[in-house]
């Protein structure tokens, strides 16, 4: 109902008025069962479907690692004129003293989970207030504003060649989001508690850790819900999705799935 209600109208409205429609519904992947429910169901309306990159990736944890690749999960199998484009505000929580050699660290590593256009995350008229712990203003007050024109060509430059092919992943990932909502069970906000409570401790690190070790390994995969695995088509050894070719479905830690999604992997299994 809330998909339907809010998304939905929001994307036919801009379909109307010939308007791409974006936005972020992403709270980072550890606020995605508790605060968006189904994400990827939220999430597909998108013409380009975005996200913020608020941490450095050495900030990052083994779950909030990866967490561009939701947003270009769902581009990935989108069809469309915009299809595969990524947006990203960012990169957030520098500090005033971060270097051009990490801003560019931070682009990088956006782009290589998939964004492929950047939205600058903070460029302030004034830095007479309250917000100014949480990032620098990518303007004129900043001591490297004299190389942001470099910056801003390096990423109009990667965003242009990163769309200019055509994105190949070998493992389908299926997110078990049927397995998470009704084990979840509220808790305190902004608690590990509200994530692992009860049988959650079995399920959810599995499936997100898993995800981790095979970024470590050098391992691409898309993420892929049972919406997906119902779009999808089986070939010769593969799962066809929207000119994605996956050659192994991955299925972690899931305890409840939809029959649609158990007879598409069945069948290709076979």
């Amino acid at each position: 109902m809330y998909g339907e209600s809010f998304y939905d109208q929001l994307r036919e409205w801009a379909d109307r008025n010939g308007i791409i429609y974006t936005g972020d519904c992403f709270s980072e992947e550890s606020g995605i069962i508790p605060q968006m429910g189904d994400y990827f169901r939220m999430a597909r309306p998108y013409h380009m479907p975005g996200l913020d990159a608020l941490c450095p990736p050495k900030m990052q944890s083994r779950e909030t690692f990866k967490s561009p690749k939701f947003a270009s999960s769902v581009a990935h199998q989108n069809e469309g004129p915009v299809k595969g484009r990524v947006l990203c505000e960012g990169p957030g929580l520098l500090g005033w003293g971060t270097t051009i050699e990490e801003m560019k660290h931070v682009t990088d590593w956006m782009y290589v989970f998939g964004v492929n256009i950047l939205v600058p995350n903070a460029m302030h008229y004034t830095i007479g207030h309250d917000q100014l712990y949480e990032t620098p203003s990518y303007f004129f007050q900043w001591t490297l504003w004299p190389f942001y024109p470099a910056w801003d060509r390096y990423t109009a430059h990667l965003g242009r060649e990163l769309t200019r092919g055509r994105h190949v992943a070998p493992v389908a990932y299926y997110f078990p989001t049927e397995t998470f909502l009704p084990l979840f069970r509220p808790m305190k906000p902004m608690t590990a508690a509200m994530r692992y409570e009860g049988d959650m401790r079995g399920v959810y690190p599995i499936v997100t850790y898993t995800a981790h070790d095979m970024i470590r390994r050098q391992i691409d995969f898309d993420y892929v819900d049972y919406a997906g695995m119902d779009r999808a088509t089986v070939g010769q050894g593969t799962l066809e999705l929207a000119g994605e070719s996956f050659s192994l479905i991955l299925v972690p830690a899931t305890r409840i799935i939809a029959r649609s999604s158990a007879g598409k992997i069945r069948e290709f299994a076979d």
